[in-house]
């Protein structure tokens, strides 16, 4: 009979990340910049749009955006885009860093069952494996 190695919630919380609450309050602060960043490129197209003089009214803008010139206005928003991507980038990154922790955690749990239980069934690791492996990497 195969025994299972305790799995406790603090043992999860431990392995996916020590401190869970830095994580949860990076992501909001990455959403959170994103949004800025989103409003941001979109006042950059409307400088560019009134310094090229393909938009007359000049109404739509805050009082406290300074009018542009055209190579300002590009510098602005190709400045916004790569602080767009790096966010994007960031958000991503952990994304991926929590779903690796937690897939080599699965893994561990089942190398850990497959030594305990001193009987090595190929095809049962296999199709376990396959399986955490399979379904962790869909979440």
């Amino acid at each position: 009979m195969q025994t299972s190695p305790k799995v406790s919630l603090e043992r999860l919380r431990k392995h996916v990340h020590p401190e869970p609450v830095k994580v949860v309050a990076s992501n909001l602060l990455l959403g959170a910049s994103l949004s800025g960043v989103d409003s941001l490129f979109a006042v950059s197209i409307q400088l560019m749009a009134l310094s090229i003089g393909a938009a007359q009214d000049s109404q739509s803008l805050p009082a406290w955006v300074p009018r542009l010139s055209l190579n300002a206005s590009l510098a602005v928003m190709t400045g916004t885009l790569f602080l767009r991507a790096l966010v994007v980038w960031s958000q991503g990154f952990f994304k991926d860093r929590l779903g690796e922790n937690f897939r080599a955690l699965r893994r561990r749990l089942m190398t850990e069952v497959s030594f305990e239980s001193r009987e090595i069934n190929v095809g049962d690791t296999l199709n376990l494996f396959n399986t955490f492996t399979f379904s962790a990497g869909d979440w």
